[in-house]
């Protein structure tokens, strides 16, 4: 049984799979994944999420042997990631001598949750939410190549 939550996964993966066939690389990418629940797989018990699902899939014979990093925290936002961003994008494991090629960050859903009930405030006021995520932005690509 396909739920919201696993047929979104779905329409994602498909699409950094669509875009990962047009990255020529001379070796395999090095991508680390930045965010919240989603990232981290929450609500797809059977495949961990769109990230570990393409995570298995480039680990297959046949594959490109692109490395994925999950880096996704439950109950993470906007701020948390940035607080986090660059240590993780550092110390990765065999990425520590060699920084990722690329980072995708997937967040906002916990900044947006209601609180109390659903006609409740947002966790993150929408005036702090856009400077939040510009700023967030702003430092990822200083690091390398930024997909939201």
């Amino acid at each position: 049984m396909q739920t919201l939550a696993s047929g979104l996964n779905q329409q994602v993966l498909s699409e950094v799979i669509h875009v990962s066939h047009f990255q020529v690389a001379p070796q395999p990418l090095k991508i680390v994944v930045l965010g919240d629940s989603l990232v981290y797989g929450f609500g797809d018990p059977e495949g961990g999420g769109w990230v570990e699902r393409l995570r298995r899939q480039w680990m297959s014979p046949e594959a490109s042997g692109h490395v994925l990093y999950n880096l996704g925290v439950r109950g993470d936002g906007v701020r948390q990631v940035a607080q986090r961003l660059e240590h993780e994008f550092r110390h990765r494991g065999e990425l520590r001598h060699k920084v990722p090629d690329a980072i995708v960050l997937s967040v906002g859903v916990n900044d947006s949750a209601r609180l109390g009930h659903s006609k409740g405030r947002n966790f993150t006021a929408f005036e702090d939410f856009q400077p939040d995520l510009s700023a967030l932005l702003d430092q990822a690509q200083q690091l390398c190549a930024v997909f939201l």
